[in-house]
């Protein structure tokens, strides 16, 4: 599968905005090591208490391997403090997909390719 998309939101206090971003810049560094990850971002709103987060793979063979070789203890540490928002996914069908995305607990829509350029 070409090209997977996927957008997602965490909320936490804004007391805790500091070490999230630590955590935000630890990911995206460790991120440039995985093959085929084209985009890795974070952006943080005003208020401190919510970033919105952008990934752009160019398979699910990407998806998978950074999913499988993010730093354990920095994630673990990151779904501590925050609560993850419904994540929207734009990909073909692919049960792999699914289920490597499920297993962090919140909800995911899953959007099909309609038409491209």
């Amino acid at each position: 599968m070409k090209y997977i998309r996927l957008n997602g939101r965490m909320t936490f206090e804004p007391k805790h905005f500091e070490e999230v971003a630590k955590i935000c810049h630890i990911n995206a560094e460790d991120a440039r090591q995985h093959p085929g990850l084209l985009e890795y971002s974070f952006w943080a709103n005003a208020a401190k208490d919510t970033i919105y987060i952008h990934e752009h793979y160019a398979d699910n063979d990407a998806l998978i391997n950074h999913l499988n070789n993010m730093n354990s203890g920095a994630v673990t540490r990151l779904l501590e403090l925050v609560t993850l928002g419904t994540m929207e996914c734009a990909a073909e069908d692919c049960p792999e997909t699914r289920a490597a995305l499920e297993a962090f607990g919140s909800p995911v829509n899953y959007y099909t390719p309609l038409a491209r350029r």
